[in-house]
């Protein structure tokens, strides 16, 4: 819920370009726990290999598109 609040008043125009970047680096954050936490369940059998290498892959790619966001958005 917060990442839509957030979104919505960064394109609101209400937050500046570094409040955004903030932003990200605490999405991208929150995505390395992910990581971390589906590592974890697939270390203890949670889920199958499978599963895990999908997600896996999911969460390695929003990690590289917030890093190439935040780094367009410091660049401006």
């Amino acid at each position: 819920m917060d990442f839509f609040r957030e979104r919505a008043r960064w394109r609101g125009g209400r937050t500046s370009q570094k409040d955004f970047a903030r932003f990200l680096e605490i999405s991208l954050g929150s995505c390395f726990e992910l990581e971390t936490q589906l590592r974890i369940a697939n270390k203890r059998k949670y889920s199958s290999q499978l599963n895990f290498d999908e997600l896996l892959k999911n969460i390695i790619s929003l990690q590289k598109r917030i890093f190439g966001l935040r780094k367009k958005v410091l660049s401006k």
